[in-house]
């Protein structure tokens, strides 16, 4: 029962911005700036604390989430070689401490909403 209540979103992470999908009954997109840049010259998220304050404050004035979402995170940027196990751990804490129950990383190409809840259903 409570899965069914839970919220998937999809949230791309971009230069300095979210583009966050909600995946189910009622689908809404945003694109979400962030106030100050997070991103560096290296790193996609170099500075943590301003995209989690930027991501919190979207679920929660925004998309108005009652119960924690599961968020599917998709670094969309610098990441041509691959993600470093410090940037997975980087992409995993962002969810966390914006709200997210769980969450699941995916590189690769844009998903579609089935695939979505294909990749969070296997991220149990």
């Amino acid at each position: 029962m409570l899965e069914r209540l839970t919220t998937l979103l999809y949230v791309q992470v971009r230069e300095n911005h979210f583009e966050i999908r909600r995946i189910g009954r009622d689908p809404a997109s945003i694109a979400v700036p962030s106030a100050r840049p997070f991103t560096t010259r290296r790193l996609l998220v170099g500075a943590l604390s301003v995209a989690e304050r930027t991501l919190r404050d979207v679920l929660r004035s925004r998309l108005r989430l009652i119960l924690r979402p599961v968020m599917v995170i998709h670094p969309m940027a610098m990441i041509e070689e691959g993600l470093s196990e410090m940037e997975e751990r980087l992409f995993q804490e962002l969810g966390r401490s914006a709200g997210a129950r769980r969450v699941v990383l995916h590189t690769g190409e844009v998903l579609s909403d089935a695939q979505v809840r294909r990749l969070a259903d296997e991220g149990k």
